[in-house]
């Protein structure tokens, strides 16, 4: 599992956050990870998200979004 927590003023606004372009930074740097560590070979694996606001508990969802190019 990964975790991408993003923090804001409102959650919303952290879940805003994760655009197109930092899921795909997110990916490449998910996929470098695992590329350098052989063990986890076959294993699944997902992206989950934490988002804060200020005034808000922490949100915790599952499986946020897709890992690209696995």
């Amino acid at each position: 599992m990964f975790v991408e927590v993003k923090a804001r003023a409102r959650r919303e606004e952290a879940r805003e956050a994760i655009d197109a372009a930092k899921r795909r930074r997110f990916s490449r740097a998910a996929r470098s990870w695992i590329g350098r560590n052989a063990w986890c070979a076959g294993m699944t694996f997902r992206a989950d998200a934490i988002f804060v606001g200020a005034r808000d508990w922490p949100a915790h969802v599952v499986d946020a979004f897709t890992i690209e190019g696995l």
